[in-house]
């Protein structure tokens, strides 16, 4: 019976003194397999559809920062763990991109960043807010997005109000500076709903400022002939001539002008075409001195500079302000995370809310030197330029302190441009 007792007492003492030793070690291998796991974020763009180029070079920037955040030892606060984008196809679709959305927030991602199309951020936003995820508007300009009251929505990039009151003072300067009369203007922007949420903020801007508009034209995205539109601007007679128009419309756009002759003294875009690659391609010396409103470009500063250089030699395109709000985006992120030391959403949020950005590594990429999201969720210090194409690519023109290069105006002939003048 002793025997029996002692082996039972042996037995019991091997389970009392192993079993939590095994324990521990399942913790440990449960803590490392949790440090290597990759922190997602939710990625949302157009990467098919009409508006596919402009998503394609956005992903570019984003991934871009991605690459050097990870590579620089990832979060330091979450034991190094790496940063993975999980990317959602919007198709440049409002409906498509709500669900994308609603898949990725399923999958677990700690929060969202897109969507480039004000459309499909609007509506996505939405969602994103019933479900209590944080959301990073790296571009998309609509005032309403951050005019909804809501806790989880944070805009990086500038907004409709505010790119209507730089783009009506970069033009008077410009007109201004070469003794031109600036009274009337004629604008053509796309019939998205971003293009009718831009003009519903530029129109009162506009007229305030006692600009007369001579007529306001609106086509369809994707349009395959905009020659009605382009005769009725040049019909106007209007002393500036203002165009919104994703890529390919872009593209269409320059070359119907050209073909009915319509040679306005600029060619003024708020964003959009311009600022892809495949539009100054495309367009070869037609798009020469086109000026567009530009976020932020590659030759703002010497680290800028940098970055685009090295950017350059991997796909072979410029970063445009499109791509580095994406970039810069990515790096909101990281510092959300170092300050937070955590995935959780909701303190996510709250640091979103509270954080001030000035890490070189962001700021001088960008023409502002703070970030800081207000109440409504607006980035507070936001500033716009304008850039203008020069020798295929996009030089910054406006403000003086950012320039690289001169503005040149009136703008030559499209036959001119093309014979290189």
């Amino acid at each position: 019976m002793m025997k029996r007792k002692k082996g039972i007492n042996l037995f019991r003492f091997c389970v009392l003194t192993t079993v939590p030793f095994i324990v521990c070690a399942i913790g440990l291998i449960g803590y490392a397999q949790a440090a290597d796991k990759p922190i997602e974020i939710g990625w949302i763009n157009p990467m098919t559809g009409p508006v596919s180029a402009t998503g394609d070079i956005n992903h570019k920037g984003a991934q871009f920062a991605v690459e050097k955040i990870n590579a620089a030892g990832g979060i330091k606060s979450l034991g190094g763990r790496k940063i993975k984008l999980v990317v959602g196809d919007s198709e440049g679709k409002p409906e498509v991109g709500v669900n994308q959305t609603e898949r990725l927030i399923r999958r677990g991602v700690v929060g969202l960043q897109g969507c480039y199309q004000s459309g499909v951020t609007y509506p996505a936003t939405a969602v994103s807010e019933r479900q209590k995820v944080p959301f990073l508007v790296s571009m998309a300009y609509a005032d309403p997005i951050t005019q909804r009251g809501f806790k989880y929505t944070f805009r990086l990039c500038t907004r409709t109000g505010l790119l209507g009151v730089d783009m009506l003072t970069f033009t008077r300067e410009l007109y201004k500076a070469h003794n031109t009369p600036f009274k009337t203007a004629v604008f053509i922007f796309d019939d998205s709903l971003y293009g009718k949420m831009l003009w519903d903020s530029i129109e009162p801007i506009y007229k305030k400022g006692g600009i007369e508009i001579k007529d306001m034209i609106f086509h369809p995205v994707g349009a395959t002939d905009v020659s009605a539109e382009v005769i009725r601007a040049k019909k106007a007679d209007a002393d500036a001539f203002f165009i919104h128009a994703y890529a390919s419309d872009g593209i269409l756009f320059i070359k119907t002008m050209r073909e009915l002759g319509f040679n306005p003294p600029a060619v003024i875009c708020p964003g959009a075409g311009p600022k892809v690659a495949s539009y100054l391609e495309s367009l070869g010396k037609l798009a020469e001195y086109v000026y567009v409103l530009n976020d932020t470009n590659w030759d703002v500063s010497e680290r800028a500079r940098k970055l685009n250089e090295e950017f350059k030699k991997r796909h072979g395109i410029d970063l445009s302000g499109l791509s580095m709000f994406d970039y810069a985006g990515v790096w909101v992120w990281k510092e959300v995370l170092e300050k937070a030391g955590t995935t959780d959403r909701e303190k996510l949020r709250e640091t979103f809310a509270t954080i001030e950005i000035t890490n070189p590594e962001v700021m001088e990429v960008l023409p502002f030197d703070k970030i800081k999201f207000g109440p409504d969720g607006q980035n507070m210090y936001v500033r716009n330029t304008m850039a203008m194409v020069k020798d295929g690519v996009l030089r910054t023109v406006w403000p003086t302190e950012n320039a690289s290069f001169k503005w040149v105006f009136p703008a030559p002939t499209w036959e001119e441009k093309l014979q290189g003048k």
